[in-house]
């Protein structure tokens, strides 16, 4: 990717990552960094992407094209269609990781074990972050 592509796509995130700020209340900025930083396409597949929205009502649409930037938006991505079963709402992730930060089980941080991929790799984000966490693999 050129490096003026890159910088959209970076500029993107940010913007994605602020307006889930407002739309999700967040509080964390630890959840607003993971969402700026973790590389949603990487884990939506195939491409041009079928996308869901509430807006749109029940029906998915299909992405004009392959620019990561089209994912940089509130909506689900298909995993499989037929099934209805869809990669997580970034509204609800962001809300559901900022009620997580500071959060402690038996003297441990907080973690989600489920989810999208993508997801999982903004928790390990903010679970660093936030809590001080060493991770056993890079994100």
């Amino acid at each position: 990717m050129p490096p003026d592509q890159a910088d959209d796509l970076a500029e993107a995130r940010r913007s994605f990552a602020e307006e889930l700020r407002h739309t999700a209340r967040l509080r964390s900025p630890a959840v607003v960094e993971a969402f700026a930083t973790v590389p949603r396409e990487r884990f939506a597949r195939p491409r041009p992407w079928r996308i869901l929205s509430p807006m749109r009502g029940p029906d998915y649409w299909t992405t004009d094209d392959s620019d990561p930037r089209r994912l940089c938006h509130d909506v689900l991505i298909a995993i499989d269609e037929t099934r209805r079963l869809n990669n997580g709402h970034p509204s609800l992730w962001a809300n559901l990781f900022d009620q997580l930060v500071g959060a402690k089980f038996n003297g441990r941080p907080a973690r989600a074990g489920a989810g999208d991929p993508s997801y999982l790799s903004m928790n390990s984000i903010v679970s660093t972050s936030a809590a001080g966490v060493t991770l056993n693999r890079p994100v």
